[in-house]
């Protein structure tokens, strides 16, 4: 009995309690299996074979009461404890943080912020850029936090209003987690088991990137610029002193002193070539062009390079610009057109491209396959604008200089009077190019050797189209509008007479450009009734019908 343990205890130390404290303290083999924790292991083990049996046989009362006369509790219940802990985790209270840290480094060895902070990587083994990839959701813990096959299905019967528990009476293979592998669709096909993590592909928007650029220009009156419309417009640069990249004749970089060369050109004057001397005594040049930093100019002499470059302006394949540019308007007249190409071929010529012999008037011939120029006279350069319909292929006559540009069905053809295999003079006239295809309309502009041919006429072959819309809204009320489509200018005329042919209003008269035009007729002055409009493109005369109602 108890009675007979501790009396035993008492004979063994005579009396001396820190010896029986020691004694009860043995281990089991110290002691054979007799001292007072050996035995009381015994008994425990036999009443709770495990850590679980053991808990499970203390109540939740027992806890409580023993919690609340702790002072390790704050002798509070362990109920209480744990709602106040949960409560201070939420609002993010100091106190309740660093207590939970306390309690979970005893447990785990690290606080529960540690824990946390390293939990990411704990479940994260790469970091990339991917399309693919799977959803995690803490709420679907039965299938390993991802939303497999299994999930998803439950999900769709729950949305349909099925509650969990009918479905787990139901589907039982559907809480199985599944999270192991990538769902294969083919399941469908083979009859097999579906299941798997769902794979989810994001398609990435490309958003376009937009730049902003700030950019300060100061334009200036070709008048202003003080050049003579010399025609010189290629074949040289403007070479410039001090070049970063200049090199001088060893292959040393170039040195320039402009201090000195504006002290020395200051003292020389109008000394030209006390000015001179300075430039060559503190400037650099290296007669190399750097496109970097010089740009393009004229070379002193007016030849076919200039008319090359000439026509690549009208044609819009080199541009002029600034001083060049009016070099290029050798007229005078701040338009650069086949004119000035004519005079830069009389200059290029020596002035022999002048001639008696100028036509005043020219005639475009259409074959359906070939387009000529007769004249009665010398033509010096021909701009003329092809309109094709659908496809086509153009070839201009090589014996020319000159060039061709396109844009989706319009052609643009420079031609000038200047043979480009003996640079001789010759006329723009007999075959211009030869082509397949179907042309709507030509626009152009001739030049003898002096000015533009005013009098150019086209055959019956070349056509003169146009297409007129009805008048909208019919019947009206004050007024009606149709729209008019010209293939190449022509002369309009759009009246509008009674039901008695009495003239009664005019709309339009005029030649109009190669364009889509609207006309509208107001009647509000006039009576309610039928009216008639006439409109008339060159030669040709179309009537419609309208009615004003009031």
């Amino acid at each position: 009995t108890c009675g007979e343990l501790a009396a035993q205890y008492d004979t063994e130390t005579t009396g001396d309690c820190a010896a029986a404290a020691a004694l009860a303290a043995a281990s089991c083999e110290d002691s054979n299996g007799l001292s007072l924790c050996c035995l009381a292991s015994q008994i425990g083990v036999s009443a709770a074979p495990t850590c679980a049996d053991f808990a499970a046989g203390f109540s939740e009362e027992f806890l409580d009461a023993s919690a609340a006369a702790s002072d390790a509790t704050g002798f509070q219940t362990c109920t209480n404890l744990s709602a106040g802990l949960a409560a201070g985790l939420a609002a993010g209270d100091a106190t309740a943080i660093a207590t939970l840290d306390a309690m979970a480094a005893g447990a785990l060895t690290m606080t529960c912020t540690q824990y946390g902070s390293g939990y990411e990587a704990m479940c994260i083994e790469s970091v990339a850029g991917a399309n693919d990839m799977y959803l995690m959701d803490p709420t679907l813990d039965t299938w390993g936090l991802f939303l497999t096959f299994n999930a998803a299905s439950v999900q769709q019967y729950q949305a349909s209003g099925l509650t969990l528990e009918e479905i787990m009476a139901g589907f039982p293979e559907l809480f199985v987690n599944d999270s192991a592998t990538d769902f294969d669709p083919t399941c469908y096909a083979t009859g097999e088991t579906c299941g798997g993590k769902l794979v989810m592909n994001f398609e990435p928007t490309c958003v376009p990137e937009v730049e902003g650029h700030e950019i300060v220009a100061e334009f200036v009156d070709l008048n202003a610029l003080g050049c003579t419309g010399t025609g010189d417009v290629a074949g040289g640069w403007d070479e410039l002193p001090c070049v970063p990249t200049a090199l001088n004749a060893d292959g040393s970089l170039c040195a320039c002193d402009l201090d000195a060369f504006g002290d020395c050109s200051a003292a020389a004057g109008d000394d030209l070539a006390a000015v001179a001397a300075c430039t060559d005594e503190h400037l650099c040049y290296d007669g190399v062009q750097i496109e970097e930093y010089e740009g393009p100019a004229g070379d002193g002499v007016v030849n076919v390079v200039d008319i090359v470059k000439l026509v690549g302006h009208v044609l819009g394949t080199s541009p002029l610009g600034g001083y060049l540019l009016c070099e290029a308007d050798l007229n005078g007249d701040d338009i650069i057109n086949v004119v000035d190409v004519v005079a830069m071929v009389n200059i290029a010529l020596g002035g022999t491209g002048l001639g008696s012999n100028d036509a005043t008037e020219a005639t475009i011939i259409n074959d359906g396959s070939t387009v000529s120029v007769e004249a009665d006279g010398h033509i010096g350069a021909i701009d003329m604008v092809v309109e094709f319909t659908g496809e086509f292929d153009i070839q201009i006559d090589d014996k020319f200089l000159g060039g061709m540009t396109t844009d989706g069905n319009t052609a643009h053809i420079l031609l000038v009077g200047l043979n480009k295999n003996e640079a001789v003079k010759q006329s723009v006239t007999g075959n211009i190019f030869s082509y397949d295809g179907e042309i709507i309309s030509i626009s152009q502009e001739m030049a003898n050797s002096r000015e533009l041919i005013n009098n150019v006429t086209f055959s019956e072959a070349v056509p003169s189209a146009y297409e007129i819309s009805n008048a909208y809204p019919n019947p009206f009320n004050p007024s009606t509008s149709f729209e008019m489509r010209l293939d190449q200018a022509s002369d309009v005329t759009v009246k509008i007479y009674n039901l008695t042919g009495q003239l009664v209003d005019v709309i339009a008269e005029g030649n109009f450009s190669a364009d889509n035009h609207t006309f509208t007729w107001n009647a509000d002055n006039l009576a309610s009734g039928v009216y008639f409009i006439s409109t008339q493109v060159n030669n040709s005369i179309e009537n419609q019908k309208v009615m004003l109602i009031k």
